[in-house]
């Protein structure tokens, strides 16, 4: 998947917004310009400003500015805010609080975002969504915190920060608070700070999503140019015109904290990147959980970082390969070579090389025939994900491996240059415009036009970048399919769909967003009472009690059954909907039994999964039919009496008549997951994550490795497993992986 050549410094890997958003080949802005926080100015405290440790415990270090005085705290750049706290027991310590989204220039207008906190009060008309000017007051500068309008001196504490979260935008593993951040002690349930201790300090903000005020602040930011632009899964490198090297998204396993010095090729990894240093040597950054970041000793010339390990050109034209080698991707054959690709996807990773004859060898996994490279004389490989691509002596393109989705049927033309993803792939014609071709669920197959002299894939290849003839960068494709950006207005329900999300408006039409390949965000017009988002497709009940669907259910677009009903579920290929008589009708795929509700039983309540369904009867218990995932006992649920229940592919979870939860399947039989604890009002599950709401309206959530984020404060009606609510005051708030159903 990875493909690097030397001589035109090409990498793969994925550019994506900090923010959020779909990822689309927009124009970004030419410039921002930022200016102080607060108004009148005031000097920053001496002793507390960011990364200091000397204004809290050995060990601790500040996450952003403070401002002591009075005045009022007011918007540093121009922007749109995404988050309004007021003051609120649980409000962690930060007290009433504002979030300002500030697109910047540069790769699809990338985005950070500015905190205020400890606000006296929120300056009248501040609302999500509203467009802000810069300088223009959000509130006035006091010292709120925990519920307390009087908890500190009045100062205003400024963060910038990668995420619209109060607290950590990265969400640490280590963190067992919801806002601290690194070993925890007495303090840790503070926002403002993030925690270590004398004996175990941590390390610049930076690591965990913060950004340093100092470097907006009274600055106009202009649009970056790089030598070379490279993406990982969820991170972005580039080599600045000095040689050194500026990363930027995802930080979880520190690869975006680039090492100091000059660098000549970069190519990044779904989350470790590689660069070659001006002196030839090799330097890894990132997740190293398979030794992917611990390279050979020696100098090197060119480098290509695949999933999860890693292959290098020596200086002796010989290759190094490293990291995870269960397919044998890390023994690369003996000879010479002038370029190497590493490639694979999440079953095993395989790699190519072009030999110094200029024809090819593959080696490692071979079950598509991907390591099965075609004879003849060639210029470039790219190895993908089950699949490989070449750029022939004459220009023109040859692919081979799995062509499922179209990713090795490659067009016809002159080409330069070629990167591959998992299951597309992009190549740079002779004219040099962009031809991309493969599966395109989020439009990474559709490149924006214009000149360019690079292209970079990466990260499964759900995104692309590419280097403009001025040597700005460009992206387009998946960014989590835009489904944490919800659209403005208030709302009555959500529900999260594989890669979209659709809410019931307070005038009770739908609203749908993110992914829209199949018409699964496409809305019929009309009102409704319910919605229900599924795998790629979508249900409704009308507010005349009939059913409609729309997108793509079971491979066909199957229409739902006539009749008068109250609840509608979509799965993820058949959805179950409950009558008016309290009967409960199925319909779509049934190779599971998933479909076939059993018979002379009423329900209150029904949620459809993948190859299962459960429901809640009118004696208030479970049934659950269709097909025992994993023998996992997922139609196995529970005894006793409950008041509702949410069924994913994996995982069911019910909320008992006392208000505490059961859960059963595949993580709760194999992986130790237990339920939330507390008492809950409602629960949602989704692939890998649940979320509840507690009984106090606030949030809970038991996140995979994919949902990091930290929950929002403040109270709510309704929560997805996927990561969105709807507010108490009818707005939405999307949060964590908010994308999964």
């Amino acid at each position: 998947m990875k493909t690097s050549i030397a001589r035109l410094l090409v990498t793969i890997g994925v550019c994506e917004l900090l923010s959020g958003g779909a990822l689309a080949a927009v124009s970004c802005p030419a410039s921002v310009a930022f200016g102080p926080a607060t108004s009148p100015a005031l000097a920053a405290a001496a002793n507390c400003g960011y990364g200091s440790t000397t204004c809290l415990q050995p060990g601790q270090r500040h996450t952003g500015i403070d401002y002591p005085g009075a005045g009022n705290a007011i918007a540093i750049a121009a922007g749109t805010v995404v988050r309004v706290e007021p003051m609120s027991a649980n409000d962690h310590g930060m007290g009433s609080n504002v979030i300002v989204r500030h697109l910047l220039p540069g790769p699809n207008c990338a985005a950070v975002y500015s905190s205020y906190s400890h606000l006296a009060a929120i300056a009248g008309g501040i609302a999500v969504n509203q467009a802000v000017a810069k300088g223009q007051v959000l509130g006035v500068i006091g010292g709120s915190g925990n519920g307390n309008p009087k908890a500190f001196a009045p100062h205003l504490h400024l963060e910038i920060k990668s995420a619209a979260v109060t607290g950590n935008p990265l969400g640490a593993g280590n963190q067992n608070s919801t806002c601290a951040v690194g070993p925890l002690n007495a303090q840790a349930n503070s926002c403002w700070r993030y925690v270590g201790t004398a004996a175990s300090p941590v390390g610049a903000p930076d690591s965990y999503g913060y950004r340093n005020p100092a470097d907006y602040l009274n600055k106009t930011l202009t649009v970056p140019v790089y030598r070379q632009i490279g993406a990982g899964g969820r991170h972005s490198c580039g080599i600045r015109p000095d040689n050194t090297v500026a990363c930027w998204g995802y930080n979880y396993y520190g690869q975006d904290v680039a090492p100091a010095g000059s660098f000549k090729q970069l190519s990044l990894g779904n989350d470790h990147s590689c660069g070659i240093a001006a002196d030839d040597t090799l330097a890894c950054w990132g997740r190293g959980d398979f030794g992917q970041i611990t390279p050979q000793v020696g100098r090197f010339r060119q480098v290509g970082a695949g999933v999860d390990f890693t292959c290098a050109l020596k200086m002796d034209n010989t290759l190094a390969c490293w990291g995870r080698g269960t397919e044998g991707q890390t023994a690369p054959p003996i000879g010479n070579f002038s370029q190497v690709s590493a490639g694979g996807n999440w079953w095993g990773g395989h790699a190519c090389a072009l030999k110094a004859d200029n024809t090819l060898a593959c080696w490692g996994k071979n079950d598509m025939g991907q390591a099965r490279p075609p004879s003849g004389s060639f210029r470039q490989v790219g190895a993908g994900g089950d699949y490989a691509c070449t750029v022939k002596s004459d220009n023109s393109l040859t692919c081979w491996g799995n062509n499922a989705l179209g990713q090795a049927a490659p067009p016809v033309g002159s080409f330069t240059q070629l990167v591959t993803g998992i299951t597309s792939a992009c190549a740079l014609r002779s004219n040099n415009t962009i031809a991309c071709w493969g599966w395109s669920p989020d439009g990474q197959t559709s490149p924006p036009s214009g000149s360019f002299k690079q292209i970079s894939a990466g990260g499964y290849g759900y995104h692309y970048c590419a280097l403009k003839m001025d040597n700005s960068p460009v992206c387009w494709g998946d960014d989590a399919a835009g489904q944490s950006t919800p659209p403005g207005g208030k709302f009555k329900q959500v529900s999260g769909g594989a890669s979209h999300t659709c809410a019931l408006k307070a005038d009770d039409t739908i609203a749908c967003w993110g992914a829209n390949e199949y018409g699964a965000a496409t809305v019929p017009s009309g009102t409704f009472k319910q919605v229900s988002a599924g795998a790629q497709f979508t249900c409704a009940v009308r507010a005349n009690n009939t059913l409609t669907c729309w997108g793509v259910l079971n491979d066909g677009t199957a229409p739902p059954p006539a009749g008068s009903f109250q609840q509608v579920s979509a799965g993820d290929t058949h959805a179950c909907a409950l009558r008016t008589d309290n009967a409960v009708l199925c319909w779509g795929s049934n190779q599971g039994g998933e479909a076939t509700p059993p018979s002379g039983t009423t329900f209150k309540q029904v949620s459809a999964a993948s190859l299962f369904t459960c429901a809640l009867k009118s004696d208030n218990t479970l049934a659950c039919w269709g097909y025992d995932s994993f023998g996992a006992g997922s139609t196995k649920p529970p005894s006793g009496r409950f008041k509702q229940v949410s069924s994913s592919r994996y995982d069911s979870c019910a909320v008992k008549e006392d208000n505490t939860l059961a859960c059963w399947g595949f993580n709760y039989a194999f992986n130790g997951y237990l339920p939330l604890p507390g008492t809950f009002k409602q629960i949602s599950v989704n692939d890998n994550n649940t979320c509840g709401l507690k009984m106090d309206n606030t949030l809970a959530c038991l996140w995979s490795s994919y949902g990091r984020d930290l929950l929002p404060n403040g109270t709510f009606q309704q929560v997805t497993g996927n990561g969105c609510g709807v507010r108490t005051d009818g707005f939405i708030s999307c949060f964590g992986v908010a994308g999964s159903r």
